[in-house]
């Protein structure tokens, strides 16, 4: 049952009630682009009362008519799964179907009005029954590959349409199209990759990338400035820095050995006061979110020291350990809670800047090393593919337990960049055509680079 659902209709009235009001906010996102709980009631001709004794706000009615909407979309997905017709036709016709759905006015309007907390468990529901009917038929022809690989592009092409609605890929068919002909590629790149081969290149298996720690805390090697608007009062003075450094330490230590945390446990954790806990934050969250903001700072400091690696003597290699250092801290209990704490609070947007921000201090890397055949207005879809998979680590509590899916989820989305990232576009044209076969699109994950082109500038 949708969260904010008060009562199911039981009688053929009551659902026709209920129907008539998903319909009505239908109509709405479809001609206005935005609702309100009286505007649904007066297009659905219901008493505002009514409307209320079904759904406690419009976030309730708006993830209800998500969650039809994306059911019964689901039936549409069998003519994505022929498996007579070439793989890129048969990927480009998915992407496509995805695409359609993406900015389809109900799923747009759900995604941008409702809260993130509510609609990302509807679409991770969603997208689970998609990889549940993809699988079968690309295991039919591509008996090689596993779930994770589907998981990965199902998750993956989810949060990259995600960063296209955002920026405004959607609006323009020409863009569209290309953006669709770009996320095409990354799906028979990840597909048609020899697996065995980039194994023996990076010395990895699922079960060694799986293995070892989860996280750690990271510890900041220089100062950095404070994300986002946790704090209600940031520090001024060094004095009054080392006190609001030690209460956003101490609620990093509480997270991360019980289930609940107060202001009074942090404040006793920090030895301070309870009103100095107040002094600089609203509340407990407040101190939450600010240690998760400073555990973003510093994570991006060692991701961007470490993406160097890419211009080593194995590529390959190199994307596979930044995915998996991507990738890791999200099997950590403490950064779940924090993401999901962040969602919660409307903060969702610090997220996507921090990966906005990473993008734009690794990609100069990417586009200057010698293998690169993407496009730099393209390059930051592949970082959404990424965080579509820490998405679903995010939510699948189970996966921590199981490393060597995690290793699977992590081989996966390291062959995806790589082949994305990769690949020449006149070749993939090519391949999209019959004229090449799927192995002229793969570079060689570890072939060395001569001398020259390493120090790329």
């Amino acid at each position: 049952m949708v969260k904010g659902v008060r009562k199911t209709p039981t009688q053929s009235r009551a659902q026709v009630t209920v129907d008539a009001i998903l319909e009505a906010t239908t109509q709405l996102l479809a001609h206005n682009g935005t609702v309100t709980t009286n505007s649904i009631a007066e297009r659905a001709g219901v008493s505002i009362g009514t409307l209320y004794q079904y759904f406690q706000d419009r976030d309730a009615i708006l993830c209800a008519l998500l969650t039809r909407h994306l059911a019964a979309d689901q039936l549409q997905l069998p003519r994505c799964s022929d498996a007579e017709i070439p793989l890129p036709e048969q990927a480009g016709r998915c992407v496509a179907a995805a695409c359609r759905l993406r900015r389809d006015p109900v799923v747009d309007g759900a995604l941008s009005l409702a809260s993130e907390a509510q609609t990302q468990p509807i679409r991770l529901r969603a997208e689970r029954a998609f990889a549940d009917r993809l699988w079968p038929a690309v295991q039919r022809r591509l008996p090689a590959a596993c779930r994770e690989d589907v998981a990965v592009l199902v998750h993956g092409l989810s949060a990259a349409l995600d960063h296209g609605a955002r920026t405004g890929w959607l609006d323009d068919d020409a863009q569209e199209a290309a953006l669709a002909d770009e996320l095409t590629l990354m799906v028979v790149g990840l597909l048609t990759a020899d697996r065995d081969q980039w194994r023996r290149a990076t010395a990895e298996t699922p079960r060694s990338l799986g293995s070892g720690a989860a996280w750690r805390l990271f510890r900041a090697r220089r100062d950095v400035a404070l994300l986002g608007h946790w704090a209600k009062q940031p520090p001024k003075q060094p004095r009054a820095r080392a006190t609001f450094d030690a209460i956003v330490d101490a609620t990093g230590a509480l997270l991360g050995r019980q289930d609940t945390v107060s202001a009074d446990h942090i404040a006793a954790q920090a030895g301070v006061s309870v009103g100095t806990v107040y002094r600089y934050f609203t509340d407990k969250y407040g101190a939450i979110g600010q240690f998760g903001a400073n555990q973003l700072a510093w994570f991006t400091e060692g991701f961007v020291d470490a993406s160097a690696n890419i211009l080593g003597k194995q590529p390959g290699r190199a994307v596979q350990q930044l995915v998996r250092l991507g990738l890791n801290p999200v099997r950590s209990r403490i950064v779940r809670r924090v993401r999901r704490i962040a969602l919660v609070k409307g903060e969702g947007q610090v997220m996507r800047d921090h990966l906005a921000h990473l993008s734009s201090r690794v990609s100069p890397l990417i586009l200057h090393h010698a293998l690169c055949g993407v496009d730099a207005a393209y390059l930051p879809f592949a970082f959404w593919a990424v965080e579509g998979v820490a998405m679903r680590v995010d939510l699948e509590d189970g996966m921590p337990k199981d490393p060597e899916g995690f290793g699977r989820l992590v081989e996966a989305s390291a062959v995806l960049v790589f082949a994305f990232c990769s690949t020449n576009r006149e070749v993939w044209r090519a391949v999209r055509l019959g004229e090449a076969p799927f192995e002229a699109m793969h570079q060689p994950p570890g072939v060395p680079l001569p001398r020259r082109l390493r120090q790329v500038r």
